[in-house]
């Protein structure tokens, strides 16, 4: 089940492959930013959004309150 796991995230992340070096930087930084905050990685729905617009999100999200954040995170 692992494996079938890996192959979901890889297809629903696709788009972070395309994206600019730049924006991948940014990921990564807001990713380690958000996971240092809230103590869990950042979840999103992410099938059919470019590298951009997870970026976006993440950067929208950074500020919430931690009670706001597990009840969108319980969302998505």
């Amino acid at each position: 089940m692992k494996f079938a796991t890996t192959i979901w995230a890889a297809g629903e992340q696709g788009a972070v492959g395309q994206a600019s070096e730049e924006t991948l930087g940014a990921l990564a930084a807001g990713n380690a930013a958000y996971e240092d905050k809230f103590g869990y990685i950042f979840i999103m729905f992410a099938t059919g959004k470019s590298a951009d617009e997870m970026l976006a999100l993440l950067q929208a999200r950074l500020p919430n309150a931690p009670a706001a954040e597990i009840q969108i995170t319980m969302g998505e």
